[in-house]
């Protein structure tokens, strides 16, 4: 509907640099999603200001917008839920605040890892794992993790 166009086009917007009118899309989606009972786009929309403040380098802006995506969130696993945590995560790993960026970036892998093994077809599996960018980039990012604690 109305409020997943609003996402798109503010993504779209993000990727161009059109800062100003990111922000635009993204919060007419927000407002519309608050009045609704769909907290999937509430969720993203959130998400997706964290995203452009972070672009912003409006650093406690992005955080406390993925904060806030992160409890409309709560205890469910969307279709994108892993990408709603890692942008979590990287918000507070901005702000360095490491155990938060820990516990969000496992959560994180932790969904992908899940939602890997329900998919019983080794080359689709791997595909997600592989060439899906936000998978790739959880995984990439749990590996480094990782390797500084070892």
């Amino acid at each position: 509907g109305e409020i997943g166009i609003l996402l798109n086009q503010g993504s779209c917007y993000l990727k161009m640099k059109e800062y100003a009118r990111a922000e635009e899309h993204f919060a007419q989606a927000l407002a519309l999603s608050c009045t609704s009972e769909l907290k999937t786009l509430e969720t993203r929309a959130h998400s997706s200001l964290a995203d452009l403040y972070r672009a912003l380098k409006e650093l406690e802006k992005a955080f406390k917008a993925s904060q806030r995506a992160i409890q409309a969130l709560g205890d469910s696993e969307l279709i994108e839920s892993e990408t709603i945590w890692f942008t979590h995560f990287q918000a507070a790993q901005a702000l360095g605040k490491t155990q938060i960026a820990r516990e969000t970036l496992r959560k994180a892998y932790e969904i992908v890892q899940r939602k890997a093994q329900a998919i019983h077809d080794q080359g689709f599996r791997k595909s997600f794992l592989d060439n899906v960018k936000t998978n790739r980039e959880i995984i990439t990012a749990w590996g480094k993790a990782r390797s500084r604690r070892a």
